[in-house]
């Protein structure tokens, strides 16, 4: 079945309507809900009049924000991230359309575990799997994110 092009301008449109209530959005990213609220007010994802609700684009990048905090960035780095890619790609949701810039550009990227660990343990990880990720680098295709879990399992994301 093809879509028509107002179907999918219909779609495209929802993207943006605000549909999520914040305790909602909260409980999708694991976060508490006076954190998103919080993240709101200070800017780090974007502008928001208190008390309304969430666009799915919102929620993505609130998940990837979350994301963020939890492999240990800072929130003043996830803000400059985030204007930054703003800037780059011309978008009110820069976290929302990374996965745009990932398969535009045929970037091939690997997540190693253990963001917030010692430097010592990250190196390990990643000459641990460097074989497999070399592998990959050559035999595959870009674009793709493959994620590298802490009992050295490649698997993919994207």
């Amino acid at each position: 079945m093809n879509a028509s092009p107002q179907s999918a301008e219909f779609w495209r449109a929802r993207l943006v309507l605000p549909n999520y209530e914040i305790r909602e959005a909260a409980r999708f990213a694991h976060v508490h809900s006076t954190t998103v609220s919080r993240w709101h007010k200070n800017t780090t994802l974007g502008a928001k009049e208190p008390g309304t609700k969430l666009s799915y684009m919102q929620l993505i990048e609130l998940a990837v924000a979350a994301s963020c905090k939890e492999a240990g960035m800072k929130l003043t780095d996830i803000r400059a991230a985030r204007a930054n890619l703003a800037g780059a790609f011309k978008t009110d949701y820069p976290f929302a359309t990374l996965d745009l810039a990932i398969r535009q550009h045929k970037i091939k990227c690997f997540y190693l575990c253990g963001a917030s660990s010692l430097m010592f343990f990250k190196v390990k990880a990643l000459a641990h799997n460097w074989e497999k990720i070399s592998h990959k680098i050559k035999r595959e295709r870009g674009p793709f994110i493959y994620r590298v879990s802490r009992h050295n399992r490649l698997s993919r994301v994207l």
